[in-house]
C-alpha cells in the first residue's frame, strides 16, 4: 500500500473534522442555526433575506462537506479493505449515501430559500405569494431537510460510523479505542434519530434534543483523532 495514499487520507480526514465546523459555526453566528427553525417560517426566511449573499455562501460552503465525506470514506476504503474487505465494503456504501443525503438535504438553502425569501419579504408579493412561499418552504424543509438530509443522512453517517468502528477493533492501521470510541457514537446517532420523529409524533423531545449535535461534535474529533493516528503511524510498519 501506497503510504501516500495513507497519508492523504490521514490528512482528508482531519480537514474533513475541521472544517465541517467551520460554516456550520459561521451560521450560528449570523444565521442564529439551528435555533432559527424553531421560530416561525415567516422569521426565517426574513432573516435569512437579511443575510444576503454571504449567508448564501456560506450554506454553499456547508453543504459541500458531504461530499468531502464521500471522499473520506472512498479514502479509508483503500486504506482498511484488505483487513476486513467485507465490512467495509458495505461501510463505503452507508458513506456515499450519507454524503449524497445530506448534499441534497443542504443545498436547498442555496437555491431554492433564496427565492421563497424573496418573494415572502418583496413588498409587492401578495398576502396569498407569501403564503404560498411559507407552505412551500415549510413542506421542502419537512421532506430534504427532516426526512432526507437530517433523517437519512443521520442513519447513514451512523451505519458508516459503525461499520468502520468494527473494522478497526483489530487493525494494525488504529487502535481498538478508537473503535469502542467510534461504536459509542454511532450509537448516539442512531439514538438522536428520534428528536425527528417530534416533528409528527406529539412528545417532548427532553434528551434527545442534544444527543444528536453532542455526538456529531464528537464525531469530528473522533475523525480529526482517526487521521491524525493514520499520519503518524510509519509507512514503513504499514507496508510490512
Amino acid at each position: 500500500m501506497s503510504s501516500k495514499l495513507i497519508k492523504f487520507t490521514a490528512l482528508t480526514f482531519v480537514f474533513l473534522g475541521i472544517y465541517i465546523n467551520i460554516p456550520f459555526s459561521i451560521l450560528g453566528v449570523i444565521f442564529d442555526y439551528p435555533n432559527i427553525l424553531r421560530q416561525p417560517t415567516g422569521e426565517v426566511l426574513t432573516l435569512f433575506k437579511a443575510g444576503g449573499s454571504g449567508l448564501i455562501a456560506t450554506w454553499y460552503a456547508f453543504a459541500l462537506a458531504p461530499i468531502l465525506m464521500i471522499v473520506a470514506a472512498k479514502l479509508i476504503n483503500q486504506v482498511l479493505k484488505n483487513e476486513r474487505p467485507n465490512i467495509v465494503s458495505v461501510a463505503t456504501t452507508f458513506g456515499v449515501l450519507a454524503g449524497m443525503t445530506q448534499v441534497l438535504g443542504l443545498i436547498r438553502w442555496v437555491f431554492v430559500v433564496p427565492v421563497l425569501a424573496n418573494t415572502y419579504t418583496d413588498p409587492s408579493s401578495s398576502e396569498a405569494a407569501k403564503a404560498a412561499a411559507v407552505m412551500v418552504f415549510e413542506g421542502l424543509h419537512q421532506y430534504a431537510g427532516v426526512a432526507i438530509g437530517e433523517h437519512l443522512g443521520q442513519l447513514f453517517t451512523a451505519l458508516w460510523v459503525l461499520l468502520l468502528s468494527l473494522a478497526m477493533l483489530n487493525s494494525k492501521f488504529f487502535g481498538r479505542w478508537q473503535g469502542i470510541v467510534g461504536l459509542i457514537i454511532s450509537g448516539l446517532m442512531l439514538i438522536g434519530l428520534v428528536e425527528g420523529f417530534a416533528t409528527v409524533i406529539s412528545f417532548e423531545v427532553g434528551i434527545f434534543g442534544i444527543i444528536t449535535p453532542i455526538s456529531f461534535i464528537l464525531l469530528s474529533i473522533w475523525m480529526i483523532s482517526l487521521g491524525v493516528y493514520l499520519f503518524r503511524v510509519k509507512s514503513a510498519k504499514l507496508l510490512n
